[in-house]
């Protein structure tokens, strides 16, 4: 047009005035005209990113105007363009996208692809208003987030769901407005998530309802700090409502959490129970209520049958006088094995939440035994817990400007661990971390502080210079850290023991360190008195904490263990073997330690002194292992073992055997893995041979997650294949799962050499549990896969069906990728017979109504 033209010129006379006049062009008007002439779908095609850039500016003119026009300009670049993903939130981020279905489709569809990936706060912020306008979109974006994205649910070292310890203000104003606006939606599709993330996270309670991570620890809420606390709190309000909207619509899901075996499922359930819908099933509650004592306990932290209580006074007017008496009854007879000092504590809570009017003469005179009792006529309301900090008594605000002087004068005021409760004031502890910064802002200073200190010191004191020096950057001369080590080290002040090489660990190890230091840590690491026996048989272990977690935890928290773990370190960089004759001597010794946990941390020590004394390091190895079985579980003598058998696999062979018979099944299901590893890269294929045919579930387990990871890495492809091949058919679920994970293992690798194996799996058992990864690994191929893809796909449609376009199913997020491979494997194929089967395959995912299948249609068209 001539408009553009003379812009056109303008741009090239005046390159100045470029900023100015792109922003202007940032216009409704502008934005229809070079749209209607194909100029913003001409810079978007092309491959320069100055043009794309460009359009999406221009593009910004018409954003709150024609939203569903953005998806259209958008959507042929889905999976095609590397900065599709940036391009959307760009608009979506100025867009009303509660206003267009077309482009709110289209940002689900690239979250569930992972194109919008680690999007954090923007996404919540460009999606403020979504609830208050469409509720029911909002619950489908947080199905979508929590459950259908790319690695949705990973957990953290203590086994929480990541995503469900967000903060983020938007994302939980998003929830509480979904739940109320779309409670319905909200309940049918994320109560069971949060199901499946009880499940996850599950732990058993003696004389309890099973406990999970995120929803049991409960306290009355007003405002909402974690997603995962207003994700049950909104839930709740959601089921009240909705069971009261349409009560028999709500019985599936009302029965679905009544036989779940959770106590967050039991207290959704009577959250549900308890509003208006309680005259509807008041006759059900009460017979759910009596069926065990476990039915009563309901509520929170500081009252547990709180819940159950507002229940129970909810549904007791609508009770038949034959219920309602059961009912009296049950709570009469009701005693918790833990109530030891307030006997009828419960009762009184449960009793007084019934209607008094319909109580029997018992029940009343009981109630006010009761009400005596505990003084009082009704039970307190549970309150929110109020959590303070106890600081410390010198703040960092006015620690940053105290000389050496004031430091020690300090110490010696505040010599003593004390906690003060009016001021919130601490003592020696809350001064010693305020001391542990100071010395990892400035190490040389406070490793010469150290210097002044003296046996009378408390020792925290001296324990957090150590850990400060650890966490200091490095020393150009660290002369001052390894005189302040030395000197700590003098004082034998016992609980610093352990700590004396946290100041090597992360910068040192590689230095000049003074044999004298190591010598001291030789000396401790045999002598120390701690520990002075082990503490982790004590410790619970199962899905959330393995037997080698527990065991080398508790080595590496003890001192001698400690030690052994930096002393094992500082030998991985003994360049001439001048560390390692140190140790020597006393290597079997240290090897004979009676703390099992410590042992543990030797198999470190003993594997770092293989390099420059291999035949002691094996007769120390002989010494370790004559020892409770359980060792065998960590996984630095499983590292040893390996480092042994390399050099000589006879030497090895008795104890992978040894593990194999073992009565600790993570023990055994390590000696499969040892197996499956000998005869790969060992010529041991009879040892693996007879543990294939072995009816032990573990080792089989073992075998096959080793042979599923080392596939691409094995020098003999061939025993891992024949391994998996049979694997992938097993008869345990968990066999076959671990088989599955070749799937994955194969990331990025050519493919086209293991087309058998892989067809093998499409076609096995273990298929379901191979697809996640599967489908990944087949987008990432960089060598032709039509054939791999095909097959896949028709085995995705045979075992999924109609599941396929129910958004509800995780079938549904895989469907879209799905989709994808195969029109790739349509562009890929080099016969007609092949393109003829990827078109039959497009047809049957567009007759199932495969959820995403029709705009990928849509998009291959354009």
């Amino acid at each position: 047009s001539a408009e553009w033209e003379m812009i056109s010129r303008l741009l090239e006379v005046h390159p100045s005035f470029e900023d100015r006049i792109w922003l202007s062009l940032r216009t409704l008007p502008w934005f229809e005209r070079l749209d209607e002439e194909g100029v913003l779908e001409g810079w978007l095609a092309g491959g320069d990113e100055q043009y794309h850039n460009h359009a999406l500016n221009v593009m910004l003119g018409g954003v709150k105007e024609r939203p569903d026009r953005m998806a259209e300009l958008l959507r042929p670049y889905a999976g095609r363009a590397e900065k599709y993903g940036d391009w959307l939130l760009w608009i979506v981020r100025f867009a009303d996208v509660h206003e267009s279905r077309p482009l709110f489709d289209l940002l689900l569809d690239a979250i569930r692809s992972g194109e919008v990936g680690s999007y954090g706060h923007n996404l919540w912020m460009f999606t403020y208003d979504l609830a208050k306008h469409r509720p029911t979109w909002a619950v489908e974006l947080l199905a979508v987030h929590l459950v259908l994205r790319p690695d949705a649910l990973p957990r953290d070292d203590s086994g929480k769901v990541v995503a469900l310890l967000d903060r983020d203000d938007a994302v939980i104003r998003l929830v509480s407005q979904a739940a109320d606006g779309a409670p319905q939606d909200f309940c049918e599709i994320l109560i069971p998530y949060m199901l499946a993330v009880m499940r996850m996270t599950e732990r058993e309670c003696e004389n309890h309802l099973l406990y999970d991570a995120h929803f049991c620890l409960r306290i009355p809420h007003n405002t909402f700090h974690e997603l995962e606390d207003v994700l049950i709190f909104g839930a709740a309000g959601a089921l009240r409502n909705f069971a009261a909207q349409s009560p028999e619509a709500a019985r599936p899901l009302l029965e679905t959490l009544a036989s779940d075996s959770h106590d967050s499922a039991q207290w959704l359930l009577y959250e549900g129970l308890r509003g208006q819908a309680a005259e509807y099933f008041a006759e059900w509650t009460a017979d759910l209520l009596v069926e065990s004592p476990t039915r009563f306990l309901s509520g929170y932290m500081s009252n547990g049958v709180w819940t159950t209580r507002q229940l129970i006074g909810a549904i007791s007017p609508h009770l038949s006088l034959e219920a309602f008496g059961r009912l009296e009854q049950t709570i009469l007879d009701l005693r918790f094995p833990w109530e030891q000092r307030n006997p009828g504590w419960y009762v009184f809570c449960l009793l007084s939440g019934m209607d008094e009017s319909r109580l029997s003469q018992v029940g009343r005179r009981r109630l006010g035994e009761l009400r005596r009792l505990v003084g009082m006529e009704q039970p307190d309301e549970p309150e929110p817990i109020e959590m303070r900090r106890v600081e410390s008594p010198i703040l960092p605000e006015a620690a940053q400007h105290m000389g050496d002087d004031d430091w020690l004068r300090a110490m010696a005021r505040h010599s003593a661990n004390r906690e003060d409760f009016r001021t919130f004031r601490g003592g020696s502890h809350e001064l010693s971390q305020v001391l542990k910064g100071e010395t990892t802002k400035n190490p040389d200073r406070f490793a010469r502080l150290a210097l002044r200190l003296d046996g009378s010191i408390n020792p925290a004191y001296t324990e957090a210079i150590l850990m400060g020096l650890g966490e200091a950057e490095a020393l150009p001369n660290p002369a001052s850290v390894f005189a302040a080590i030395r000197h700590i080290a003098s004082l034998q002040l016992e609980s610093n023991d352990r700590w004396l090489g946290r100041p090597l660990h992360r910068n040192y190890l590689k230095a000049d360190v003074p044999t004298d230091i190591i010598a001291t840590m030789v000396d401790r690491a045999l002598n120390a008195q701690d520990p002075a026996e082990d503490r982790w048989p004590s410790h619970e272990t199962g899905s959330r904490e393995s037997l080698d977690t527990a065991i080398y935890t508790n080595g590496i928290n003890t001192v001698r263990g400690s030690l052994a773990v930096t002393l094992g370190d500082l030998l991985v960089y003994d360049h001439d073997g001048g560390r390692t004759a140190l140790v020597v001597p006393v290597l079997d010794r240290m090897a004979e330690d009676p703390s099992v946990a410590v042992r543990s941390c030797v198999a470190h020590v003993i594997a770092s002194c293989l390099r420059h004394a291999r035949p002691e390091a094996i007769q120390a190895f002989n010494v370790l292992i004559q020892a409770d079985d359980r060792l065998l579980a960590t996984h630095t003598l499983q590292r040893l073992i390996m480092y042994i058998g390399n050099g000589d696999p006879a030497l090895a062979m008795p104890i992978i055997k040894r593990m194999l018979q073992a009565e600790e099944t993570e023990i055994r299901e390590r000696g499969g893995g040892f197996a499956a590893f000998a005869g790969m890269e060992w010529g041991e294929e009879e040892l693996l041979a007879s543990v294939l045919t072995s009816p032990d579930v573990a080792t089989r387990k073992g075998v096959a997650a080793v042979c599923a990871h080392r596939l691409p890495h094995t020098t003999n492809a061939a025993v891992a294949e024949r391994a998996l091949t049979q694997l992938v058919n097993d008869d345990d679920d968990k066999v076959r799962a671990a088989a599955a994970e070749v799937a994955g293992a194969l990331r990025d690798e050519r493919l086209r050499p293991f087309a058998g194996i892989l067809m093998t799996l499409i076609s096995s058992d273990a298929y379901s549990d191979a697809v996640p990864q599967l489908l990944i690994t087949l987008e990432h191929a960089p060598d032709r896969v039509d054939a791999l893809v095909t097959a896949c796909a028709r085995r995705f449609v045979d075992v999924h069906g109609a599941d396929v376009g129910n958004i509800a199913t995780g079938a549904a997020g895989d469907a879209r990728e799905v989709g994808q491979l195969v029109f790739r494997a349509y562009a890929q194929a080099s016969s007609v017979r092949g393109r003829s089967e990827a078109l039959d395959l497009i047809d049957q995912l567009l007759a199932l109504n495969a959820y995403g299948m029709t705009e990928l249609v849509d998009v291959t068209e354009r």
